[in-house]
């Protein structure tokens, strides 16, 4: 297999972009920091413990080969400069990182452009008048720390620390996704995202899952499109990039820029059946965008097929027994080995942590609600199969 395929994937969560991929016909290894049963059975895995400081050890063992990331490796884009030098990187420079994660210089770059994007505040006391603002941590993913802001105890007003604030915007949380070479990009599709799902686990703004496809009316869509060319041009965004917005009145209100392979894409990925990191490779390796867009960019108005995907959160710390092995084992028997009913699978006598992730449940259906039906029935499964274990 030449250089050219070699991959080697590094972040908090990979599986997703493993699976593509190899979908894709690539040769994957994963760093990752759950190192979760099926990705060790899929690819070469090594565990990035601690996380992400083990991530410069693996690099200098790894097999040789380019590498990109997932989420939330944005996060620290001085280690990301650091790698990078150690290995080719495909995807998002360092700098275009810094740029683009930046609230303000996003924000200003936005509306200048004439898109949408909520107020924000990033240092000293907010407005004092009727407005609602989110507080939200400058380092963060999923929706993790994100919560409505007001006065402590004392009455003080001021800024957490490494935080800033933006304006709470109503409507539907949903998901844009692209593909980005020399300035421009192509519109992948769009997803509702699922948010604090008492079902999943999860916490207030916590994301807990995806469904797709979501149909943006024309208006909508043509400013989806607009708005990834913009940023493609403004902060240049190469390969695979996400965009959170706040759909209302089919108007897109933009939150934040993801600059990475983004968790929606395996959802968007089972509609149109090809693989999103053979797009994002394409898009790093030869500067070339696909041909046409997937058929999930822009879907009829009243679609007949649908795929959702949820993560189930640890209510409590629990220990990964028997019984739970038994459940994974059911859902797999006669599934799809790359469109699994159930993903990040952990191993036989792990430890859960309370509020992270115990693994991913997946569905495909005719309508949005038979979707959802089939992802909370899933969820309550998970549980039900752990607190067995329990017993």
């Amino acid at each position: 297999m030449s250089g050219e395929n070699v991959l080697l994937i590094a972040g908090a969560s990979v599986r997703a972009a493993a699976f593509s991929a190899l979908r894709g016909g690539f040769k994957v290894s994963a760093a990752d920091l759950f190192a979760d049963a099926d990705l060790q059975r899929a690819c070469d895995c090594y565990t990035v413990d601690p996380y992400p400081d083990r991530l410069t050890e693996i690099f200098k063992t790894a097999p040789p080969g380019a590498w990109m990331y997932t989420g939330a490796l944005e996060n620290y884009p001085r280690l990301l400069a650091s790698l990078a030098r150690q290995r080719r990187l495909l995807g998002c420079s360092a700098e275009v990182v810094r740029r683009v994660r930046d609230p303000r210089e996003l924000h200003e770059s936005l509306t200048s452009a004439g898109f949408a994007s909520p107020a924000i505040f990033t240092h000293g006391s907010p407005p004092r008048d009727a407005r609602r603002w989110l507080c939200k941590r400058r380092r963060s993913a999923g929706g993790l720390g994100i919560e409505f802001f007001s006065p402590d105890k004392q009455g003080n007003t001021s800024l957490p620390a490494a935080s800033y604030l933006q304006e709470f915007a109503p409507g539907m949380s949903c998901g844009l996704a692209y593909v980005a070479a020399g300035g421009q990009a192509t519109f992948l599709g769009a997803s509702r995202q699922l948010t604090g799902r008492r079902w999943c686990g999860a916490q207030q703004f916590m994301y807990c899952g995806s469904l797709a496809p979501q149909t943006l009316a024309s208006g909508a869509r043509s400013e989806a499109v607009r708005l990834g060319r913009h940023l493609a041009a403004a902060f240049g965004l190469t390969g695979l990039f996400g965009v959170d917005v706040i759909l209302h009145n089919n108007r897109l209100w933009v939150l934040e820029v993801n600059p990475r392979f983004t968790s929606s894409l395996e959802v968007l990925e089972r509609l149109g059946d090809y693989s999103a990191v053979a797009l994002h490779m394409q898009a790093c390796q030869a500067g070339r965008l696909p041909a046409r867009e997937p058929a999930a960019s822009n879907p009829p108005a009243a679609p007949t097929r649908f795929s959702g995907k949820a993560i189930v959160y640890a209510r409590r710390d629990a220990l990964v027994g028997a019984s739970f092995q038994r459940f994974v084992q059911s859902r797999l028997d006669g599934g799809q080995i790359d469109s699994p009913p159930i993903a990040d699978i952990p191993p036989l006598g792990s430890s859960l942590i309370q509020g992270r992730p115990i693994c991913t449940v997946l569905a495909d259906g005719e309508s949005a609600p038979a979707v959802l039906r089939q992802l909370r029935s899933a969820a309550k499964e998970v549980f039900a199969a752990l607190a067995k274990d329990s017993v």
